[in-house]
């Protein structure tokens, strides 16, 4: 028989949410430590994203702190043709 083991105290209580404009100063400071000697976006850019699809915006938080961020783009297929690159 094997034994149970509890694994309740490794466990980390990260949640994925969408992106807000108030993380935007945070997401640009991990940036700079995550991608040392490349520029990181602009705050602007990310106010682009958030406002051209904010559906696809979303961050990593864990105990409070943004830990990541995941930008996407999400389109309708049905507004362009086969040859659409």
């Amino acid at each position: 028989m094997t034994e149970e083991i509890d694994l309740s105290s490794f466990e980390m209580s990260m949640i994925i949410r969408e992106m807000k404009e108030d993380d935007i100063k945070k997401i640009l400071n991990m940036q700079e430590v995550c991608f040392p000697g490349m520029d990181p976006w602009e705050e602007e850019h990310l106010k682009s994203h958030l406002s051209i699809f904010p559906e696809g915006q979303f961050v990593a938080e864990l105990d409070g702190e943004i830990i990541g961020s995941c930008s996407s783009l999400i389109i309708n297929f049905d507004e362009y043709d086969d040859r659409h690159s």
